[in-house]
């Protein structure tokens, strides 16, 4: 299974050095999700990742902001998506291919996850379990996914360690973890490794 991070929001004393300790030990591309911040200061956080990894940052946001940081994927939210045409949103797809920037998104029913364009990487579904984060009950139990989807589908919201393997059990590609990695028993580097093994026993068990 596939693991993907999100950035904590605001201003987090030593997530730049503990974002690099992960994508040194193996996570592919790390989701900057940072509400509020304006664009110079996401260049800013930016500024202080080594440029070596900016190619793999995903930054949550509109296109523009993606090309004006010079960072290797763009993610869109579902309101984010709302607003646009068919038409808009082709266009928004050719230029990210373009530009060689990754395609991603959140959707919030599997319905919309099998609607997605196939030219997104993969989408974050939530929500997938209770989370203390945010006020809406799991609901993976009542997901249908089925094999023939157009992307990867990875579950977000209230995953932990030992919840990878009912994610596992109902077929995902992988989950997006916040809570665990940054408010977890551990430093983010040693939840991020346990996160990571569970992903590892999950794939060799299925």
């Amino acid at each position: 299974m596939k693991l993907a991070i999100v950035s904590p929001t605001g201003v987090v004393p030593g997530e730049h050095q503990a974002v690099v300790e992960m994508l040194e030990n193996g996570l592919t591309y790390y989701h900057l999700r940072k509400p509020g911040m304006s664009t110079d200061e996401l260049y800013g956080w930016l500024e202080q990742l080594p440029p070596a990894y900016h190619r793999r940052v995903n930054v949550h946001g509109p296109l523009t902001i993606a090309l004006g940081l010079g960072v290797g994927g763009v993610h869109f939210r579902e309101s984010d998506r709302a607003g646009l045409s068919e038409a808009e949103l082709e266009g928004i797809i050719e230029r990210a291919d373009m530009e060689d920037l990754r395609l991603s998104a959140s959707v919030h029913s599997v319905d919309s996850a099998l609607a997605i364009n196939s030219q997104f990487l993969y989408v974050f579904l939530s929500q997938a379990f209770d989370s203390n984060s945010k006020p809406y009950p799991g609901r993976i139990d009542t997901w249908d996914v089925p094999e023939d989807r157009p992307t990867s589908i990875y579950a977000l919201g209230g995953v932990t360690a030992e919840r990878i393997p009912q994610v596992a059990a109902k077929g995902l590609d992988g989950v997006a973890v916040l809570s665990a990695i940054w408010n977890g028993k551990g430093k983010p580097l040693d939840n991020f490794l346990e996160l990571k093994t569970a992903c590892q026993n999950a794939l060799a068990a299925s």
